[in-house]
């Protein structure tokens, strides 16, 4: 196994050497203020975990809002966990539903997410180390310590990270695409190639990474529908053929192009630069509507041409308006993001596009199934701690806290990878273990020399992990226990070092065993499956927005719409887990199937928007059934399209999607015998035609999805 040293950023690095100075202090104010007591073992790992891995980013002030939270949270963890500990089934029924509830916290990412494994690692030390309720004082005492330390030196001593990759990906993609919106009201070629590749660079920014902006903080939700906003814009640009086709020249749809464009970089300015001012969708927001009634005197207007030459005229006018709608929805999104005031838009007869408002409690109730890998993922690692939890109680093993800690660092999201890192773990606990022993013989009366070697080992701990590879780490993490220990318990004992080793081998057969037991595939069995629901469900949305379109506003449920955002969020998280799995060839695979999720987003987002504009005006049933007729036949076209995603999804055989239909011509056909020149059934017209390209968008996204393979090469 090569030792390649990969830390980007220096990430790794920056812990290490906060770790390096928190650590040791919060251990030898521990041993000062609350000597030989079961808080020492609180301060030192408490306050390696604050350091290490609530590594919260943002403002000092939102980071120090942060640390204080997770002290809270960590100060509630220690109580339940003290009492639990008091009988075995206390401490195995417990550990099991606070080790689920902390597992299954991650799905929200951000600072939730970033602060998930040291509060199990606060939680498991207090149930296992066996204090009485007398003594249960000192592992607050304990808890303040590594706290008191952990916040001036997490705040002040190489502070990093915040959500200023995301953001910079997307002000990148989104001057792309306002380049793209320009040469179209240019009448030049799209440049693919640098749409494609703003799509991933905004993919890398963001995907598998899980301390990204998220949590219940309403600015950090904001930016993740800021993202799927402008993936679901760049995919329309890159990939329908509907932008490819030459600009409508009428001048109030070229000037709605041009508005959209510089909405576009207002976004991209105000998110990569500080000091620059939100965007403002005013101008976009009037232009929208302008242009809505360019196009109803078109319908109307003989001089245009025939009926059907007004169609064709009106039909090219959607590629620039479902740009500015994009537009207008990222410019609101965006101003949420940086916590702007809503802009007031002014009276329109149709309703503006507002995006949806992302909720964390929508998140976790979407994901609180045994259908989501996050689901899975809690309840097979609350499972495992409370075995851990067990075997220890049982055992009596000395450490045992080493063997809870154990599952926590070895399970992972499927059983072959879970296999592969017990056997590692098992590797460096032993190599560390040996060379742990080594120091203690060689430094038994030295007590200075421990300290030094525990902040060197403290150090090659934090960074080892992040930046060499998972046995290096563990080595390296086995010699900071057992210098540790033997600090916090001198005279040392030689025994520890096989005590750790016994431990981690236990830890690791409990792993390995419910990871075989437990979904063995892990998040691998949920992908299809999740990717698969959440084509039909997007399916179920098109189908009742037309149906709303067609048949009156009042006919649609929509509880559609909150189920089919459910879904979208259980395939999205089964790509993200992936890329955080360790499997061969993960990353490709994953990347594979967050194609398909990004051209659903087309479908989706046309569900979403067509489901909200049923209300502008009457049923078409009631001003031209006909032309109802038409959109109907239109979305069978596209639900069988991506019905036949779906199936390929799930394994069957691939069949040849449908072609375009041809519904322009029938909606002029049967345009032709109404009274165009009334506002009302010019409106309708304009709505059909719009909705028919929605729909159009919709199959073209189905047309050139690639479904990949089921499993990971490799």
């Amino acid at each position: 196994m090569a030792l390649r040293i990969h830390d980007p950023g220096h990430i790794a690095l920056r812990r290490g050497i906060r770790a390096a100075i928190g650590v040791p202090l919060a251990t030898g104010l521990a041993l000062l203020l609350v000597p030989n007591t079961p808080g020492g073992l609180i301060a030192a790992f408490g306050s390696l975990g604050l350091i290490a891995t609530c590594d919260f980013g943002g403002s000092t002030r939102r980071r120090l809002t942060s640390l204080l939270g997770a002290a809270a949270v960590g100060a509630v963890l220690i109580c339940i966990g003290a009492l639990a500990g008091l009988t075995l089934v206390s401490a195995v029924l417990v550990t099991l539903i606070t080790g689920t509830a902390l597992a299954f916290s991650a799905v929200l990412h951000g600072s939730v997410a970033s602060g998930a494994p040291a509060m199990t690692v606060v939680y498991v030390a207090a149930t296992t180390v066996g204090v009485s309720l007398d003594k249960a004082w000192t592992l607050l005492a304990g808890w303040g310590i590594a706290v008191a330390v952990a916040i001036p030196v997490s705040l002040f001593v190489l502070p990093r990270r915040n959500t200023a990759p995301v953001r910079q990906a997307c002000a990148r993609a989104l001057l792309t695409v306002a380049d793209a919106a320009e040469a179209r009201a240019q009448g030049l070629a799209l440049d693919i190639d640098a749409l494609q590749r703003a799509q991933e660079d905004l993919q890398k920014s963001y995907l598998g990474n899980p301390f990204r902006a998220s949590g219940f903080n309403a600015r950090d939700r904001s930016l993740i529908v800021l993202v799927g906003q402008v993936q679901a814009l760049l995919a329309a640009f890159a990939r329908s053929r509907i932008y490819a086709a030459p600009a409508c020249d009428r001048p109030q749809t070229r000037a709605l192009s041009h508005r959209a464009a510089v909405g576009l970089r207002e976004a991209a300015h105000a998110l990569s630069q500080p000091d620059a001012p939100p965007p403002n969708g005013m101008a976009v927001a009037e232009g929208w509507q302008e242009q809505w009634n360019e196009a109803t005197e078109v319908v109307a207007d003989e001089k245009v041409g025939t009926v059907s030459d007004r169609a064709e005229t009106v039909y090219s006018m959607f590629p620039d308006r479902a740009t500015a709608i994009s537009a207008l929805r990222i410019i609101i999104l965006t101003r949420r993001v940086l916590g702007a005031p809503a802009e007031d838009y002014p009276q329109s007869p149709h309703v503006i596009p507002e995006p949806p408002v992302s909720e964390g409690r929508v998140e976790l109730r979407a994901q609180a199934s045994l259908g989501s890998p996050w689901g899975r993922l809690a309840l097979r690692t609350g499972i495992g701690l409370s075995l851990a939890v067990l075997v220890v109680y049982i055992t009596g093993l000395a450490h045992g806290f080493w063997v809870v800690l154990g599952v926590t660092a070895i399970l992972r999201f499927d059983g072959l990878t879970t296999l592969k890192m017990a056997g590692q773990a098992v590797a460096g606990t032993f190599i560390g273990a040996a060379l742990g022993y080594l120091i203690l013989v060689l430094d038994m009366n030295h007590l200075a020399w421990l300290w030094i070697g525990l902040i060197i080992a403290t150090f090659v701990a934090v960074w080892a992990q992040g930046a060499i590879n998972f046995v290096v780490g563990q080595a390296a993490f086995s010699m900071f226990v057992i210098i540790g220990f033997s600090v916090l318990s001198w005279p040392p004992d030689l025994a520890t070092a096989a005590q750790r080793v016994q431990d981690i081998t236990i830890g690791a057969i409990v792993s390995v065993v419910i990871a075989l037991l437990l979904w063995p595939r892990g998040v691998l069995r949920g992908m299809t499956s999740n990717v698969s629901a959440a084509i039909r469900a997007s399916n179920r949305l098109l189908t009742e927005a037309v149906g709303a379109m067609v048949n009156g506003a009042d006919r649609l449920d929509r509880s559609v719409l909150s189920e089919t955002t459910g879904a979208i969020l259980r395939s999205q998280e089964v790509v993200d887990l992936s890329l955080s799995s360790s499997n061969a060839g993960g990353a490709a695979f994953a990347y594979g199937w967050q194609c398909v999720i990004d051209e659903l987003r087309t479908p989706t987002v046309a569900g979403h928007l067509l489901a909200d504009w049923a209300s502008d005006g009457p049923a078409l049933a009631d001003i031209a059934p006909a032309l109802g007729g038409c959109l109907e036949k239109d979305l069978a076209v596209v639900t069988t399209a991506w019905s036949g995603v779906a199936d390929e999804v799930d394994g069957q055989m691939p069949q040849q999607r449908p072609g375009d239909p041809p519904t322009l011509p029938a909606i002029s056909r049967e345009a032709a015998g109404l009274d165009l020149g009334a506002r009302t059934v010019s409106d309708r017209v304009v709505a059909t035609i719009w909705t028919h390209a929605w729909l159009l968008m919709s199959l073209h996204a189905a047309q050139v999805t690639v479904v990949p393979d089921r499993q990971p090469s490799g």
